[in-house]
């Protein structure tokens, strides 16, 4: 089987049409979702770039708090007699450490040094040319990482002219009033300086996801105009969100967790459809495994395989992740609630620093509830400990279960 992954960095699933945004417009994306299985709830390791590599290489998202794990995605692709290939734009801020322990999963890279404030057209277009050329008798897998939207190190660029330019081409958007509404302060943002106002900066981002969907589109294009587009897997997903909220400029933790996953399966009846249950962004790399063969991927007791609720032979997903934070706090994620706190040696602290959210009904966490269910967050409290310890030492694979209260509780 063939595959080609869209990595669609920085893009939080929220702003796409496919997933309820209804100002950003995304047909490309949309369209892809309309014959793909989505994945309503699949969440990152991590909110940090980073993290999110080093747990997707290593299968584990134990990797992201601490747990040693050494990468082998590479390793399997490769024994499976699947090549991978990545595709990329030379103008990412990451550090050469990371980039190379990224592109040793793959046996070539291939890179174009794109320039202007959206690199994404130039990468689909690389992408298409090396899909015009490939063999379809060899099969492969191509992982083409569209940059980030916009860089939130800096001002970006152009956010001033994306906004006068949609108001003289009498584009500008009907959520305009709502953003003006929006105050922020810099200091709300983790290690992010923003030099401008907000309502720019979220008109240049959904503008610059217009241009990434555009990109989609030109990819699928050349993807069809191949010889090998009825054998070939197209998958699209995200790293982790940027802190760029759609609706009210409020700094969330769905917004950087909760991840696109569309997964188009060829060559066999599958239903498509959304299913609603709770899954890592690792677990797609697993089931990737699955399809091409990788023998191993039986073995993987870390991730899980999102095979059985494509097929419609399992409607559950994982009972719960855990994620770091930044500032030394930590998440429990579970399809009805959102638990975050500080792990403190002493347990009443991190009671005390305690968050509890109830999911999806707030969306964008501004309802903590914790004085409301305190035997829910004490149950929670216990979990965090425990989990975070078995993480570290033994990886994703030896979590603790979820407490029976909080199930009863949910």
């Amino acid at each position: 089987m063939n595959a080609v992954v869209m990595v669609l960095e920085g893009l939080g699933a929220h702003w796409l049409g496919c997933y309820g945004q209804p100002w950003v417009e995304t047909p490309n994306l949309d369209r892809l979702a309309a014959g793909s299985v989505l994945f309503d709830s699949c969440f990152a390791p991590a909110a940090d770039t980073r993290l999110v590599l080093a747990s997707w290489q290593a299968l584990d998202p134990g990797v992201s708090l601490g747990c040693r794990c050494p990468a082998k995605l590479g390793q399997l692709l490769n024994g499976a007699g699947c090549p991978a290939t990545l595709a990329q734009a030379n103008v990412s801020a990451q550090p050469p450490e990371l980039a190379e322990a990224w592109h040793r999963s793959f046996e070539s890279v291939l890179s174009t040094e794109a320039s202007g404030a959206h690199p994404s057209a130039a990468v689909a277009e690389l992408a298409g040319r090396w899909l015009a050329d490939h063999s379809a008798a060899e099969p492969f897998l191509l992982v083409v990482r569209l940059p980030a939207p916009i860089e939130l190190t800096g001002a970006p660029g152009g956010a001033a002219d994306a906004n006068e330019g949609a108001a003289e081409s009498g584009s500008e958007r009907d959520w305009l009033g709502d953003l003006h509404e929006v105050e922020l302060s810099p200091e709300q943002v983790t290690d992010v300086e923003v030099p401008i106002g907000w309502t720019e900066l979220q008109v240049a981002f959904a503008d610059a996801i217009e241009e990434l969907d555009e990109a989609v589109g030109s990819l699928l294009q050349s993807l069809e105009e191949s010889a090998v587009a009825s054998q070939t897997l197209v998958a699209a997903l995200a790293d982790c969100g940027l802190p760029v909220s759609p609706s009210r400029g409020e700094l969330m933790l769905d917004e950087l967790l909760h991840v696109p996953l569309l997964l188009r399966l060829p060559g066999r009846p599958v239903r498509s459809g959304r299913r609603q249950a709770l899954v890592s962004s690792c677990d797609f790399w697993h089931t990737l495994l699955e399809l091409v063969g990788a023998a191993e991927a039986a073995e993987l007791q870390a991730t899980r395989s999102l095979q059985p609720l494509i097929d419609y032979r399992d409607s559950r997903g994982r009972d719960y992740l855990l994620i770091p934070l930044p500032d030394d706090k930590f998440a429990i994620r579970t399809e009805h609630w959102l638990f975050v706190a500080s792990l403190s040696t002493n347990f009443a602290a991190t009671i005390e620093s305690a968050q509890l959210y109830v999911k999806p009904e707030d969306r964008w966490e501004r309802n903590d509830v914790s004085h409301d269910y305190p035997d829910v967050v004490e149950q929670f409290a216990r979990l965090l400990a425990t989990a975070v310890e078995a993480c570290r030492a033994h990886g994703y694979a030896r979590l603790p279960p979820l407490p029976a209260e909080v199930y009863r509780a949910s």
